[in-house]
């Protein structure tokens, strides 16, 4: 079962997925020359076996997973975003503003009759007819 945009996963992929995270987890001092961590590595095998026997006993476990998720997003996602804003769009703005260009023309000019941009290359309306 493939996940799709506001589903979970199915219980099945949900413990077999959180059996190989612990799995890393417990094996993960081995890349240092420590030792194999045993907790982590019992939870591994019993999320692996329910998994793989009965998947249904997953469910309430992969519904709070899901729940923490949304949670998440509503937390992580408005910061993200008003980080990315204010990182790219306020100084590229600023600087826009520095150096005087106004690429949308929104500038007020009180000596215009008009707004109008006239354009000079008229575009042929045979470029209409067959578009795509």
């Amino acid at each position: 079962m493939s996940p799709t945009p506001g589903k979970h996963l199915g219980n099945r992929s949900f413990g077999l997925i959180f059996a190989a995270i612990f799995l890393l987890i417990g094996a993960f001092p081995l890349l240092f020359g420590g030792t194999v961590r045993l907790i982590p590595i019992y939870i591994a095998a019993a999320f692996a076996l329910v998994a793989l026997i009965y998947p249904p006993a997953l469910k309430p476990l992969n519904l709070a997973w899901a729940k923490f998720g949304q949670l998440m997003h509503k937390i992580v996602n408005p910061i993200l975003m008003g980080l990315i804003f204010f990182l790219t769009v306020v100084p590229t703005g600023l600087i826009m503003r520095l150096l005087g260009k106004d690429p949308m023309r929104r500038r007020m000019e009180p000596g215009m009759d008009s707004y109008w941009i006239n354009r000079d290359d008229a575009i042929d309306k045979e470029f209409f007819d067959n578009q795509f």
